[in-house]
Formats: structure tokens, sequence, C-alpha cells
């Protein structure tokens, strides 16, 4: 997730109680442009211990379904999962992060224990 952060925005889904504690959903985009947040076009994923994929469903929809997106595939990480299907201008971002930032992301992720308490 840290070394993400300069190309993809991440958001609590309210679907994530539902995902029991063997995974996490979150949601995902693209924030390479200075759109606003409910203006850019956000996914839903699965991260769990053993693989990650995108979902077909969305924040909006009614039910739960972990059906993976149509031409997705399951990788073992959530940076292989958005990195297949990243713009070139978001790999390019991801490229150019700085040590520092990694390292300022993953102690700001460990302090907040954000992900244990999603």
């Amino acid at each position: 997730m840290a070394l993400l952060a300069s190309a993809y925005g991440f958001r609590h889904s309210r679907w994530n109680k539902l995902a029991g504690k063997e995974s996490v959903i979150l949601q995902s985009c693209e924030c390479i442009h200075n759109a606003r947040p409910e203006q850019m076009n956000w996914s839903l994923c699965v991260v769990g211990r053993k693989r990650c994929f995108k979902l077909q469903m969305t924040e909006e929809s009614s039910e739960l379904s972990l059906t993976m997106q149509t031409g997705c595939e399951t990788h073992p990480d959530l940076f292989s999962t958005l990195e297949s299907s990243a713009s070139q201008e978001a790999l390019n971002g991801i490229k150019r992060v700085t040590p520092q930032h990694i390292d300022t992301v993953t102690q700001w992720l460990a302090a907040t224990k954000l992900l244990e308490f999603s």
C-alpha cells in the first residue's frame, strides 16, 4: 500500500465488515489527476493472506458478491493486483517513489493501525 500511495487512493468499504477475518475489502482508484474523490472511478478489491483481486460489484451494489471483475486475475498481493491494470502514468508515478515516501506511509499505516481496524 505504501508503494502504491503515490499513484492510488484508498478508502474504507462498507462491505468490509462482511468480508470476515481472513480478508479486507477496500476501495481503490488511480489518483494521478486533481479530481475530487466523488468524481473518481473507485473499484473494490478483496485482499486476503494468499490472494487479491478486483470485484465486479461496486460500493453502491445492493448486496455483497465476491465475483471477480471481468478480465481480472487473482494476484498474491495488492501491489500486483493494481499494477496489472494501472495506466502508464500511474506506473511512472510508482517508479518515481522515493524510499522516504514509502517509509513515511508505512510508519503512518503502522501508527494509525488502519488495517487492524478495517
